[in-house]
């Protein structure tokens, strides 16, 4: 795979193999993107069921929708940024300082955004991007808007079955939550001695933060809308409550899909009730119950080939009721919106298998596949490597002995090419550009 010996070479020498090809990474990481760019300009994802180039990537080239989104738009911004794009395919900046400039950055200031990366780290650049964009923000009004408009709570399944929640609220918002959450912390600690601060007692306010949640839902709060469409469902084989000796298949988890041990199943079906919410030919709606086991079957995610929203989801028929299909798991499928239309007004057809895939035909017969194997073609290494044989080895390496970020300096040398642009026009070139002054030439100038 290397021409070294990644075991027996000296480090000296693997080090420089690490460096050079991060270099060729990133040039053709840059390459890439303008090759997706292109793509998405022309349109050339667009066919049936596609939403968009993001959807595209994430089916065709196993990108995570989100990570899709970020690439195309970094793709778009170096279109539009010639000293970027060329630091970039040459190899001098990473994806990661790319993808913060890109942020900030326009055909007037760039250049200095450039030389900026070359004397810092990834993380000290985003930290000098955050400042610069808090101090060019918007005031007043505008700038609640922006903040309100920036708000977000996402949330995601770790590897041990583990929820990781990240959220950015507003000031106020985030008061009331705090506040929530010490008073959840305060009773569930009530008459117990503990040296640990609320704010620091991580494992306390994760207790907290569950009973919150357990509060609203058990109190049956006026503003929420159909109580028991928000049960937690927990989906289990019999002979796991039973005491009979379970299949070797037997499946206990609670949603969406985290499996759970027998005891904690146990314990939780202590107060649970048991549904068997199948409507066969009775109604062509979907019951409340049976609703709720689709979405846990289908992990409450569009189950059309490449997609995958969890927002406005429409359980379809299989068999349409109007044919004889009836109204049972068996013949259900979680399909979203977008995709249902597509259904319904596009000529294809599904199919759900026994294993409960689906397949879903093209109106000429084509089967859509579920994902696209990648590869990278013969000895993609190789030519990987005859691809960037301009790049240098330590093309990629910053100007940076260690030193501290000198954030005032680096801000300064920043906002003078702004203040400059704003004073004698935003197309023309900056003295600053021209010849840097080196006093406010990068985070490390001081030791310059």
């Amino acid at each position: 795979m290397f021409e070294i010996d990644v075991e027996s070479a000296p480090l000296h020498q693997l080090e420089s193999e690490i460096c050079a090809w991060a270099g060729r990474i990133s040039a053709a990481m840059c390459a890439w993107l303008l090759t997706v760019a292109a793509f998405d300009r022309r349109e050339g994802w667009s066919g049936v069921g596609i939403r968009s180039c993001a959807h595209w990537l994430s089916w065709k080239c196993g990108v995570g929708l989100r990570t899709g989104y970020e690439h195309l738009r970094v793709g778009h911004a170096l279109e539009q940024l010639p000293a970027l794009r060329e630091a970039f395919a040459a190899g001098r900046l990473s994806y990661a300082k790319v993808r913060a400039i890109s942020r900030v950055a326009d055909v007037d200031t760039e250049a200095e955004w450039v030389r900026q990366a070359t004397h810092a780290t990834a993380g000290q650049l985003e930290r000098l991007v955050a400042a610069y964009t808090r101090l060019r923000g918007a005031d007043g009004l505008e700038q609640v808007a922006a903040r309100r408009a920036r708000r977000a709570c996402f949330w995601r399944w770790d590897d041990d079955g583990s929820l990781v929640v990240h959220a950015r609220l507003e000031p106020e918002d985030g008061a009331l939550l705090i506040k929530a959450i010490d008073a959840a912390h305060t009773s569930l600690t009530e008459g117990e001695t503990t040296e640990t601060p609320p704010p620091r007692d991580r494992a306390g306010n994760a207790d907290a933060l569950t009973a919150v949640a357990a509060g609203f839902l058990s109190n049956e709060a006026p503003q929420l809308v159909d109580p028991a469409r928000w049960t937690v469902n927990i989906h289990v084989d019999q002979a796991l409550l039973t005491g009979e000796t379970p299949p070797e298949d037997a499946r206990g988890d609670v949603e969406p899909g985290i499996a759970l041990h027998p005891e904690t199943i146990r314990r939780l079906a202590c107060d649970a009730t048991v549904a068997n919410p199948n409507a066969g030919r009775r109604h062509r709606t979907v019951p409340k119950a049976l609703r709720r086991l689709l979405e846990a079957r289908d992990r409450s995610t569009c189950q059309f080939p490449g997609c995958d929203h969890t927002r406005w989801l429409h359980a379809h028929h299989a068999i349409h009721w109007a044919d004889g299909g009836r109204t049972d798991l068996d013949n259900l499928v979680l399909i979203c919106s977008h995709h249902h239309h597509a259904l319904h007004e596009a000529g294809l057809t599904i199919i759900i298998n026994p294993d409960q895939t689906i397949t879903v035909r093209k109106p000429d017969g084509t089967v859509i596949p579920s994902q696209h194997p990648t590869t990278a073609g013969c000895e993609p290494l190789t030519r990987l490597k005859e691809a960037t044989t301009h790049i240098h080895p330590t093309s990629i390496t910053p100007q940076w002995a260690g030193e501290p970020l000198h954030l005032q300096d680096s801000i300064t040398a920043v906002l003078n090419v702004d203040q400059w642009q704003d004073t004698h026009g935003r197309r023309e070139q900056s003295p600053d550009l021209r010849e840097p002054r080196r006093s406010t030439s990068g985070p490390t100038s001081r030791r310059r």
